[in-house]
């Protein structure tokens, strides 16, 4: 004999098939997605950056809001300096399968405050998700940049930089670094180049050019930083002479 209640009560467990497509329906449309011409633009900047600085691998993150209202941030890609170094590779796989939240690390915070976090301090720049990815990586160093889409007051995405090695913030390199991101997440046949440069040349500047751009300008750090103030050799030689 069928009873009602049990039968009403089989009927509101849901089909797990049900279920799963609807769990990966809403890990969809939370993921956001990255345009392929301006993933192409990053990916080759990037590159070039990372083969000429001092910096050994990035990452490229696009934030949801959760139904919570909680501020994510998803995982889009991740480039490194040199795809057969086991520990790079290894910190790749962790920020795959990462999702940070809001403050949370050198890109959370960046996201949050729409400011670039460029930090030695492991306090600042480790999100607690990839701990461990860090660790084993040596992650001394991040360069978070958030990047804004035209008349947006928050960020549409964050490009992240690591270095394995301390390094300390330069500014000019830091500004030209915002600057290129958000020329390339615009697109640069939408800007105007300076009068000096020329309309003829700019169309030539390609992602990779303005990435090459960034790590000279790092390089020219490290070079005066290593060169003898001019007044010490001067006062070097003044005294051998007058001995």
């Amino acid at each position: 004999m069928e009873n009602p209640e049990i039968n009403s009560a089989i009927e509101q467990i849901p089909d797990e098939t049900t279920s799963l497509a609807a769990a990966i329906s809403a890990a969809q449309s939370e993921t956001p997605t990255l345009h392929p011409e301006r993933k192409e633009r990053l990916e080759e900047f990037s590159s070039a950056f990372l083969s000429m600085s001092v910096f050994d691998v990035a990452d490229f993150w696009m934030p949801s809001t959760s139904a919570d209202g909680v501020h994510n941030l998803h995982h889009v890609f991740s480039l490194s300096s040199d795809d057969n170094n086991t520990s790079l590779n290894y910190f790749k796989i962790g920020s795959k399968n990462t999702r940070i939240q809001g403050w949370a690390g050198a890109v959370g915070r960046a996201f949050c405050s729409g400011s670039p976090v460029w930090s030695n301090n492991t306090e600042t720049i480790v999100d607690a998700g990839r701990a461990e990815a860090f660790a084993i990586a040596n992650i001394c160093t991040s360069l978070a940049v958030p990047i804004f889409s035209s008349g947006s007051v928050s960020p549409s995405c964050v490009l992240c930089f690591y270095s394995m090695v301390r390094s300390d913030c330069v500014p000019f390199v830091l500004k030209f670094v915002q600057q290129a991101l958000r020329s390339l997440w615009l697109g640069l046949e939408s800007l105007q180049p300076h009068e000096s440069i020329g309309k003829d040349l700019w169309k030539d500047v390609a992602p990779a050019d303005l990435g090459e751009m960034a790590a000279d300008l790092e390089m020219q750090k490290a070079f005066y930083q290593k060169k003898r103030p001019y007044d010490a050799i001067t006062s070097k030689h003044v005294s051998r002479l007058d001995g």
